[in-house]
Parts: C-alpha cells; sequence; structure tokens
C-alpha cells in the first residue's frame, strides 16, 4: 500500500470515528429534543442588594440563588432558551430563546414598553446582554453570524 493510500485510509477511518460513535446504531439515536441542562449563571444586580444570582436553564427554568428574587420562569417550558438579561431598575427579567423569542417574567420596562428592532431574528441566537444608558435599559440580542439586535424599554405614547 502506497502511502498516500495509507493517508487517505487513515482520514477515513478517524471521520468514520467521529461520524460515528462507538456502540451507536442506526436504530438508538436520540430524540431531536435536548436534554434539560443549565445554559448559565448570572449576578443579582445590586440594585436589589447584590446577593445571590440565578441558574437559568434551556427549559426556561430560572432558579433564584442566595436570596436574589424570584419572578418566575417560562411556563409552558421551552427547550431553547439561549440568553438571559435582568431589569433592575423595574424588577424581572428577560429570558432569549434561540429563535429570538423574548419571554418576560416580573415587571419588566416598568411603566414602558420593550421595543425591538424592525427585522427581528427568527433563529440563531446565541446569547444577550443587558444594555443601559443615561436615558435607556434593555438588552442586545447576539446571533452567530455576530448579528446584533437592540430591544430597548421606551415610553410609547
Amino acid at each position: 500500500m502506497t502511502p498516500h493510500r495509507i493517508l487517505m485510509a487513515v482520514v477515513a477511518a478517524v471521520a468514520l470515528a467521529v461520524a460515528v460513535p462507538i456502540g451507536a446504531s442506526a436504530s438508538s439515536h436520540r430524540s431531536a429534543v435536548p436534554e434539560p441542562h443549565i445554559i448559565g449563571l448570572w449576578p443579582n444586580d445590586e440594585n436589589f442588594g447584590g446577593g445571590g444570582g440565578y441558574a437559568v436553564w434551556n427549559t426556561g427554568k430560572v432558579q433564584a440563588l442566595n436570596g436574589a428574587p424570584n419572578y418566575g420562569s417560562v411556563s409552558p417550558p421551552v427547550t431553547d432558551i439561549v440568553g438571559f438579561a435582568s431589569d433592575p431598575d423595574s424588577g424581572g427579567y428577560w429570558l432569549i430563546g434561540a429563535n429570538g423569542h423574548v419571554y418576560a417574567e416580573g415587571t419588566t420596562c416598568q411603566d414602558q414598553t420593550l421595543v425591538g428592532p424592525k427585522v427581528k431574528p427568527a433563529s440563531g441566537v446565541v446569547g444577550a446582554i443587558y444594555q443601559r444608558d443615561d436615558t435607556n435599559e434593555g438588552f442586545t440580542m447576539v446571533t452567530a453570524l455576530g448579528g446584533l439586535y437592540s430591544y430597548t424599554c421606551e415610553f410609547t405614547y
């Protein structure tokens, strides 16, 4: 066997090992629904005393830890939560779905309305970051391709 053919056989074997895990068969595939898991931990905002934080699950379950206020979880549960942003001025938080859906828990935006961009992501959202300036607060969604979609609390009349 030539060195080129040996190299090609090794590459094919490695590709097969990666594509088909040991013990896997066509009949043993798992469901496309992801198992429940924690997507991240966020600290409690200092406006609420600063103690504790939040464990957030992909199902939309929020666990308040060490005295952080709990404003609820997504109900009914979902499977695609990828981000979390708190609203420290109002007392609540937003959970962000991979499909761009926003779930508000608690009193988000207080006497204002959450206003998003004209074009919203339909998929590929990987997270969110809380944003605040002198006049507004909200968050920005981030997509896998680097797209940014800003949402702000604004007075609408």
